[in-house]
């Protein structure tokens, strides 16, 4: 069908008293093969509806260019049949009210503008939507840590069927290894047993959920609505359809941070077995720990490692702490940090444990560090809050290591635009 354009514009808002309308409409007229062009003094007003109405009534129009205020007002005032192709001209806030009114530049400037919406209506046209078969609801859920689960839960309790899958023979992840978790209940002082198995409990009650542990992604094709999914689970392949993908594949501790090594240099993970174990001690030989160094930002916010904060490792180290007053109540417990930052609900667990007597912090910089033949780590940190070195002689170091992103090297995802357009190969980072 040609384009029948109708071109209008609005006199109101100081927009005729600022440019020489006429003018403007007659050099528009003559430029471009116009089906009508007119102004009107109120086009947003209930006569200026009513009047371009009955111009594409009267006029067969299927294109309109308004040219008045901006786009962003009026929005539903200027609203017509679906079949009506409408674009807006800005001439009030772009033209008008921020250059100076009846200049040459101004006029110049308003001509453009038209111009500009008129060439827009003329190359376009209105999209005809393509419209999906064989939609489904499903979602795939990537990861069966604490977030993948999570988001199961969530999922199947709004009414979705879920299909989650793990690459471990079991789901938890990171969770699984926790001796006790942060706090989760006022008045967030102690800390909580892991609630895990009873998220994987509830998780294996509902029948809107499928899960596949031992499981891998082979491909994953298609397009949203309609992703076709294969799945090697020991062996088998597994091919479904979703609708939707969560990615909780989870995190890794970051492992290049290489200062600070020793015999009895261990990492937040390591501890947090050894606690799991409900035993603290030495690597080297089994020594009952008495003295332990946290060192916060072990490699984080270090734009030669990770220069982000991960969030989560000072509430830990915290946590950790903890365990060590449970274990041993003589043990003195030394936390060196850049900044502790433990948003909402953990700063009163902060308070409690600055309260601790066995708990000593500090903010400063390790200036020294050396290994004595026994396993024994001796430090010196200076820039403490005292002004003056500090001379610690540990058992044990603790470094508080940042999350990184899980390996997701291998999967791959093959994105289907539709019909006539190439795929498109997604592998994420």
């Amino acid at each position: 069908m040609p384009k029948k354009i109708g071109t209008y514009i609005c006199t109101g808002c100081s927009i005729g008293e600022s440019l020489n309308i006429e003018e403007l409409t007659k050099k528009i007229d003559s430029e471009f093969k116009l089906t009508s062009c007119k102004n009107h003094s109120f086009l947003c007003g209930k006569e200026g509806v009513e009047f371009l109405n009955d111009e594409i009534k009267n006029l067969e129009l299927n294109s309109l260019v308004v040219a008045g205020c901006s786009p962003r007002v009026n929005t539903e005032i200027f609203s017509f049949d679906e079949n009506i192709q409408l674009e807006r001209v800005n001439l009030r806030e772009q033209v008008i009210w921020s250059h100076e009114a009846n200049h040459e530049d101004t006029q110049m400037l308003a001509e453009d503008y038209l111009r500009m919406g008129i060439t827009k209506i003329e190359k376009t046209k209105i999209p005809t939507p393509y419209i999906l078969e064989n939609i489904n609801s499903d979602i795939l859920i990537v990861g069966g840590g604490i977030t993948g689960i999570t988001a199961a839960l969530e999922g199947a309790k709004a009414g979705y069927n879920i299909v989650l899958i793990e690459r471990d023979n079991k789901l938890g992840g990171f969770a699984n290894d926790l001796y006790k978790q942060l706090p989760q209940n006022l008045p967030y002082k102690q800390l909580d047993t892991p609630n895990i198995k009873d998220k994987i409990s509830e998780l294996e009650k509902f029948d809107k959920i499928k899960i596949l542990t031992s499981a891998e992604i082979n491909e994953i094709s298609g397009q949203p609505g309609q992703f076709e999914v294969s799945v090697n689970q020991n062996n088998n392949e597994i091919k479904f359809n979703v609708a939707s993908i969560v990615m909780a594949t989870g995190w890794k501790p970051y492992t290049k941070f290489d200062k600070f090594q020793a015999r009895n240099t261990i990492t937040n993970i390591e501890f947090e077995k050894l606690a799991k174990n409900k035993q603290i001690i030495r690597p080297s030989d089994n020594k009952k720990v008495e003295n332990v160094l946290f060192i916060q930002c072990a490699g984080s916010r270090d734009e030669n490692h990770l220069p982000y904060c991960s969030s989560y490792c000072c509430a830990t180290t915290l946590k950790q702490a903890k365990y060590i007053t449970e274990f041993n109540k003589n043990a003195k417990i030394f936390i060196l940090y850049k900044d502790i930052r433990t948003p909402g609900k953990m700063e009163i667990f902060y308070k409690e444990m600055q309260n601790e007597e066995q708990i000593f912090m500090t903010k400063g910089e390790i200036s020294n560090f050396q290994e004595d033949e026994n396993g024994n780590i001796i430090v010196e940190i200076k820039d403490s809050f005292i002004d003056e070195i500090i001379t610690l002689k540990l058992d044990m170091v603790v470094l508080a290591m940042g999350m990184t992103p899980a390996n997701t090297e291998d999967l791959n995802l093959t994105y289907r635009q539709g019909k006539g357009l190439p795929d498109l190969k997604y592998n994420f980072p």
